[in-house]
């Protein structure tokens, strides 16, 4: 039994790993931990960093800045007026069309709902009309229009409408536009804003026109633009090639818009607001990207052998939205302040002897009327004007050696309030070229830039009381750069060549 018991099998003995196998998973552990603690860190290093870059998007990009809301123009729709006054028929009807625009600074788009314009004169409520809802897109502007019909009882029964319009023949009405809406970026950051914008405004009630715009120029305060004339022939007499020209010119100097001195469509205006010429004069024509700009304008003599009133009439602007005419105005900038004169109605032999020509002169009788609130509006925001420089557009030219000559009726009347009130630059066009005339009785240069398309060649004459320091006529057009001490002029020919530049200190008014 004792031997049978001693040849039985002991039990397997337990097998222990070596001792290189046992630093090898100990090593692979450490090194599995090690790695999570790095990609832990590496996540977590990437998460504080997304979290820092959205805050700072927040606060920057993500920001949601309000809308900004700004009245580009108003329009006179249907106006009665007693004959012979300035003073609107009670009982009558009375509309404007506001030309509003909402320009939308964020990253994402701007819907708004209803917008709401009032009017107000002298604190009482005259008018109110609701805009349909709409949306701006991320960085864009968006244009509507918005018709106020006005209640004339309430207007007319105002004490102070008879004196206000006796006094200076415009009509003050102040308005407030509301618009609400909401922005939303990817669908996280939401933010309801409120727009309200407070405008005053002066309507001649003779001219129907709104008397008062305004344009900011670059941050700087510097203002840059050019000048053409007498340019609307459907490409003809070298008009394209001025464009082309002019869009080059454009770019490089990074103009803020365009001035037109009038006579924009040949031979006799517009013949209506759809009148094709419109487009195969302007839009067509002034293509480029530098001249997508405002067009700031005026009528010519041969603008009101048309329609007058179409080239005036807003629906234009829903065609080509950089067309801005009105008949006369100011425009604020800044540092210049320009003052755009409808010189047209001053020339009597347009009334006198038209030689069979018909002029559209709607809202102009009784031109004498007309005359003195043009003359008294044009004093009157001259002594107001506190910008460095004052400009006055207007067509005709008040001094000139080249076919029209010098204008009698603006040498009496409208020179005399220009040099009382220290106009540095009279612009204008109607004669077919360029040149640049001073006087030495004041300190005003006489500009012409009437060039923009079919030119006088050979028609020049001597002038007895002036100097001319330039005179071409050839095709082109003009550029004014503005600062708050220095102005800078240059001519240019049909080929974009300078042929005459010069520039003048406001400190010391002196030519350099």
């Amino acid at each position: 039994m004792a031997d049978k018991e001693q040849v039985r099998p002991l039990a397997p003995a337990s097998i222990r790993p070596r001792s290189d196998d046992e630093e090898t998973a100990l090593y692979l552990k450490k090194s599995h931990r090690t790695k999570c603690i790095k990609c832990c860190g590496c996540i977590a290093a990437l998460f504080v960093i997304l979290v820092i870059v959205l805050i700072i998007l927040i606060f920057t990009v993500f920001k949601v800045k309000d809308p900004i809301i700004k009245m580009n123009s108003v329009k006179v729709n249907k106006l009665d007026l007693i004959t012979g006054t300035t003073t609107p028929r009670p009982g009558s009807n009375m509309s404007l069309t506001a030309d509003v625009s909402v320009k939308n600074p964020n990253v994402a788009s701007f819907k708004y709902s209803n917008t709401t314009t009032a009017l107000y004169y002298r604190g009482t409520a005259i008018g109110e009309a609701r805009g349909p809802p709409g949306q701006a897109k991320a960085r864009k502007t968006m244009r509507m229009n918005v018709t106020v019909d006005i209640i004339m009882d309430t207007l007319t029964s105002n004490p102070n409408l008879q004196s206000d319009l006796n006094s200076s023949g415009l009509l003050s009405m102040t308005s407030f536009t509301r618009v609400g809406g909401r922005v939303k970026i990817l669908k996280i950051i939401k933010k309801h804003v409120i727009v309200k914008m407070n405008c005053t405004m002066f309507i001649n009630l003779t001219s129907q026109e709104l008397q008062r715009l305004e344009h900011h120029g670059k941050s700087d305060e510097s203002l840059s633009f050019l000048v053409i004339g007498d340019w609307g022939r459907g490409g003809l007499y070298n008009q394209s090639e001025i464009a082309f020209q002019m869009g080059r010119i454009g770019e490089k100097l990074d103009i803020d818009f365009v001035i037109s001195t009038g006579d924009n469509f040949y031979d006799n205006g517009l013949k209506g607001v759809n009148d094709p010429a419109f487009q195969e004069s302007f839009t067509k024509i002034y293509s480029q990207k530098s001249l997508q700009k405002p067009w700031y304008s005026i009528l010519g003599n041969h603008d009101y052998r048309g329609d007058a009133k179409a080239q005036l009439n807003p629906m234009l602007r829903k065609i080509d939205s950089r067309w801005i005419c009105l008949r006369s105005f100011t425009l604020n900038t800044g540092s210049a302040d320009f003052f755009f004169m409808d010189t047209t109605p001053f020339v009597d032999v347009y009334f006198t002897d038209p030689e069979e020509r018909v002029y559209d002169w709607r809202g102009i009788y009784p031109r004498e009327i007309y005359l003195n609130n043009l003359l008294k509006d044009l004093d009157s925001a001259l002594r107001n004007s506190t910008a460095e420089w004052k400009i006055v557009v207007g067509h005709h030219a008040i001094r000139s050696i080249s076919h029209h000559g010098d204008t009698q009726e603006l040498i009496d009347q409208l020179l005399p309030v220009l040099e009382m009130n220290g106009v540095d630059f009279y612009v204008n066009g109607h004669d077919h070229c360029l040149q640049r005339i001073s006087c030495p009785d004041n300190r005003i240069q006489f500009l012409t830039s009437g060039a923009g398309s079919k030119a006088w060649r050979g028609d020049d004459k001597k002038h007895d009381k002036c100097a001319v320091h330039f005179f071409y006529d050839g095709q082109g057009f003009m550029s004014m750069q503005l600062k708050s001490t220095e102005a800078k002029m240059v001519f240019y020919d049909v080929f974009g060549q300078p042929i005459h530049q010069w520039s003048v200190s406001r400190m010391l008014h002196s030519e350099m």
